[in-house]
């Protein structure tokens, strides 16, 4: 069997770490106008990818929708106004979609809400776009503080620090705004939040725009342990197209035992939104003078290996150069006896001809599951690991 998959590798755009007071009182600002510019980008890639490439799927990088929530946490409120978005796009294009959202993992605090989506095309959306600014100046006024105002959209935030940061036990003010001082600035507002976040991978199909998959991820990168919470249930599969499919997300590529959980439930085709940055590893490995190109060859090594250990197809999906530094790419396709397989470039002509700043690499490719069960009885590993298995019960 051969599918036609595509890979967006896009840039997301990171939303503001400050907003004005006089901004956020405007009837005309919009406190998500980076999502409503992500959107736009990952609808021109999924009709790229359904018009250049007749694809069945379109895979794109962790936070493709709303960027990095470090020190962001407001972003994630309209998590479902966005995977709402998503289905309609699926649904419409007959493509199905794979990628990331961060919500909120207590769904009870959506009531209190604006029942209304922030990314409609009606006459009164920019009513609505009001409605939910003014929400959130409510609900997170260390935003607006105007002590350490500046916009930081392009400040990733996403690589270690000297600090030890262990997994949340709890979820306090702190945690959620990111930093000590939007807590304190919480704090003196009276706010006494308890909203955890987790970061959930979903597949939805094409043509129906059902959610047929979801995982929320289990091995948190270290900075995102400061605002994130792990998902505690067993990875799992899911059937697409009569193949057995499986998410991974990011720094789960690092953690041998999650991908070999998949390949214990039969997975076929592993999906891998990443957001994995070229300084990750600073300043640690500063003293050591790493090669420049560490990170990037670092990720290409783990999607190969996940890929051959599990003996199946891989497809990484990593935010790419373009808006902001430390983006570094590498995405792609690994299988057994393959490799990383070699691509097209679905908006090369496109790209020559209009131009513009849109910085998505969108690549095609055609995956020929019919190797794996050969590469199977070649190697054998899922034999060896379910023998000792037995053997371990024994």
């Amino acid at each position: 069997m051969t599918l036609k998959i595509a890979i967006a590798q896009s840039s997301p755009h990171n939303g503001p770490l400050k907003i004005s007071p006089e901004d956020m009182q405007s009837p005309s600002y919009n406190v998500f106008s980076n999502i409503i510019q992500n959107l736009s980008i990952i609808s021109r890639a999924a009709e790229d990818a359904k018009a250049q490439g007749d694809a069945e799927l379109v895979a794109f990088p962790e936070y493709f929708t709303q960027g990095s929530l470090d020190g962001r946490s407001y972003l994630a409120e309209p998590a479902a106004w966005i995977l709402e978005y998503l289905q309609n796009l699926a649904e419409r294009l007959d493509i199905s979609i794979a990628g990331t959202i961060v919500e909120l993992e207590d769904s009870s605090f959506t009531a209190s809400q604006p029942q209304v989506s922030p990314f409609g095309s009606s006459d009164n959306n920019a009513a609505s776009q009001n409605v939910w600014t003014q929400f959130i100046r409510r609900e997170y006024p260390e935003i607006s503080n105007t002590d350490q105002l500046g916009n930081g959209e392009n400040n990733l935030d996403h690589h270690r620090s000297n600090e030890k940061k262990d997994l949340p036990s709890s979820y306090s003010s702190e945690i959620v705004s990111g930093s000590a001082s939007a807590a304190a600035a919480s704090a003196d507002a009276g706010m006494e939040r308890d909203k955890k976040l987790i970061n959930v991978a979903y597949f939805i199909q094409g043509g129906t725009g059902e959610i047929i998959g979801r995982y929320v991820k289990k091995n948190l990168w270290i900075s995102e342990r400061e605002y994130l919470h792990p998902g505690i249930d067993d990875h799992s599969v899911f059937t697409w197209n009569g193949i057995t499919v499986g998410f991974l997300i990011c720094w789960d590529l690092a953690h041998p035992l999650a991908a070999q959980a998949l390949a214990k439930r039969g997975v076929d085709l592993i999906i891998v939104p990443t957001y994995w940055l070229e300084t990750d590893s600073q300043p640690s490995s500063d003293a050591f003078d790493p090669p420049k190109d560490y990170e990037y060859n670092l990720l290409q090594s783990l999607s190969y290996t996940r890929a051959f250990e599990t003996e199946t197809a891989l497809v990484m999906c990593n935010a790419g150069p373009g808006v902001a530094p430390g983006l570094m790419g590498g995405s792609g396709v690994w299988m057994p006896f393959k490799g990383k397989l070699k691509g097209q470039d679905l908006v090369a002509q496109r790209r020559e001809k209009e131009g513009g700043d849109d910085a998505t690499e969108l690549c095609g490719y055609e995956v020929d599951l019919g190797l794996l069960p050969v590469a199977r009885e070649t190697y054998k590993i899922r034999e060896d690991w379910k023998a000792q298995l037995e053997a371990e019960k024994e």
